[in-house]
């Protein structure tokens, strides 16, 4: 799921973001609104540019018109059609509520990297259970990082209107810019991380600039990211509810609410905020240990996660002890200094490389 990631959005919604009418009356394929700048071929990247932008606009025309069709391969790749809209067996119509934020022209049209994020991205989505998630990067225009365009950080497009939770057969869709995602990235927000390690078949966009992005990952990985999965790991567990589990009420709150009720009336327990605490132990075990992050997760640990997710563990106790161990494990690797990563992300490489980028993508010579 990338509901961090819409909670990090929720405060620069009003100050940043506007919703936008999708361009329903432009026919599939068209320009409609592409920015004249790039219209015109003054893009770095010339005519593949102004043509990928083209073919991302025309996916999401496809999509909102009704005209598209969404095939899912092991539930990490996406591929569309002509047809009838369908995600995994549900179907969409042109006149479906959504939700849409900031301009999707400008974001598709920079885009250099989006990957499939969310559980079909950790190997553990259940048939008939889980939404599809994806996250990209895109580069701003000059004008929005030097003129006095104003900052354009995010782009947000959900089958679901707003407010209404993402559920099986929705898509979740947001595109950060370069900017602010290093920033996120830097911090060691997890959802962040794994457009720079998902693998090849969950990568839905990748231009050079998105392949140097990729590598910039052991750049990118340090203490600070294992900190912060701990930091989510905690918000995950106090929104478990049952009786074992410790109230949390105020943690609860800050990340985003309660345990679902009708979860724990069938299981005893929010199944879904354990397993994905518990897969963030492992995932945060292996970043300490290895400096690195492993998608889909190893097979042991994916199959303890779904035995959970899938309410087969119906004491929420044995899960919170091992949630617990693991977490202890990984505290110890940091306070002995056991693990191979910096205490902080290389901020002068990625700052430089970030300068960079920008300048090419603008079609900048170097000063």
């Amino acid at each position: 799921m990338i509901g961090a990631a819409y909670a990090i959005l929720a405060n620069h919604r009003k100050q940043y973001g506007s919703v936008e009418t999708p361009h329903t009356n432009d026919p599939p394929g068209t320009d409609g609104n592409l920015s004249p700048k790039y219209a015109q071929g003054s893009s770095p990247e010339g005519d593949e540019t102004v043509a990928r932008a083209q073919e991302q606009r025309q996916r999401m025309h496809l999509l909102q018109a009704g005209h598209a069709r969404l095939i899912a391969v092991r539930g990490r790749r996406k591929s569309f059609d002509t047809g009838q809209v369908v995600w995994d067996g549900r179907g969409m119509s042109a006149t479906a509520a959504h939700t849409e934020y900031g301009n999707r022209d400008l974001a598709l049209t920079g885009e250099i990297l989006r990957t499939v994020v969310g559980s079909g991205l950790h190997g553990i989505a259940i048939a008939g259970t889980d939404d599809h998630d994806e996250m990209g990067i895109f580069v701003e225009p000059a004008n929005h990082v030097l003129g006095m365009a104003g900052r354009f950080e995010h782009y947000v497009y959900r089958t679901q209107p707003e407010g209404a939770r993402s559920g099986p057969g929705d898509t979740d869709l947001v595109i950060y810019a370069l900017r602010k995602y290093l920033r996120l990235a830097t911090q060691g927000n997890p959802t962040a991380l794994l457009p720079l390690y998902a693998p090849a078949d969950a990568v839905v966009v990748l231009t050079p600039l998105g392949e140097e992005l990729r590598a910039l990952a052991p750049a990118v990985l340090s203490q600070r990211a294992v900190r912060r999965f701990l930091g989510y790991l905690a918000g995950q567990r106090a929104r478990i509810g049952g009786q074992a589990t410790p109230a949390g009420r105020g943690l609860a709150a800050r990340h985003g609410g309660r345990a679902r009720p009708e979860l724990v009336a069938r299981y005893g327990y929010d199944v879904k905020f354990a397993s994905h605490a518990l897969r963030l132990a492992f995932q945060g075990r292996e970043v300490a240990t290895h400096g690195r992050l492993t998608l889909p997760m190893p097979d042991d640990e994916r199959e303890r996660v779904l035995r959970v997710k899938r309410g087969e563990v119906r004491d929420v106790t044995r899960v919170l002890d091992e949630i617990a161990t693991v977490e202890s494990e990984i505290t110890t690797l940091l306070e002995t200094g056991r693990t191979p990563l910096p205490p902080s992300p290389d901020l002068a490489a990625i700052s430089d490389w970030s300068t960079d980028a920008h300048r090419r993508h603008w079609g900048w010579t170097s000063a």
